[in-house]
């Protein structure tokens, strides 16, 4: 049983989720139509029962989600293509290790601009040197990764099902 709703711009790109409770309010107020509902979720009132709203579509916001994406380590092997930026070795969930180029021990910050992701071999070997130190060499220049919105906002939450169809397109 969800409590979420998914809003839809009225482009039809996901902008965020509100309670059933506010998409409710906003297709009452005529600021939105459902389109998907949860199967067998009544919502019961004194005189009437209505299913409970999965996607709701604005009728006059036309926004768009704006959120860049939060630092993490995975999304760190995403922008490097889950490869090793010092040998170029493919890595996998049990075989990465992120590396600051520039070196917590030195200052360095957990930073989508001073992080890389690195197979365990090479970022032992760079250990806590600079790149000149350990004369290593990176394949690429770290930065954010060049991620869609939608996909920063929806990648870190739990889809309902009647969502997916509504934010796949998008990712």
């Amino acid at each position: 049983m969800s409590n979420q709703c998914l809003v839809l711009n009225k482009s039809w790109i996901p902008v965020e989720t509100v309670t059933w409770q506010e998409a409710f309010k906003k297709i009452f107020n005529g600021l939105a139509y459902a389109v998907e509902y949860y199967d067998d979720e009544i919502i019961r009132t004194p005189n009437d029962e209505y299913l409970k709203p999965a996607v709701i579509v604005c009728t006059e916001y036309n926004g768009r989600p704006n959120r860049m994406p939060v630092y993490s380590k995975r999304l760190v092997c995403q922008r490097d293509e889950w490869t090793c930026m010092y040998c170029g070795t493919p890595v996998t969930e049990g075989t990465y290790s992120i590396d600051h180029v520039i070196p917590r021990a030195k200052g360095g910050r957990s930073t989508f601009d001073n992080t890389v992701c690195a197979c365990k071999p090479c970022n032992s070997r760079k250990a806590d040197k600079s790149l000149r130190q350990s004369k290593m060499k990176l394949h690429c220049n770290p930065g954010k990764p060049k991620i869609n919105p939608v996909s920063a906002k929806f990648s870190r939450i739990r889809l309902e099902q009647e969502w997916v169809q509504y934010v796949e397109c998008h990712l």
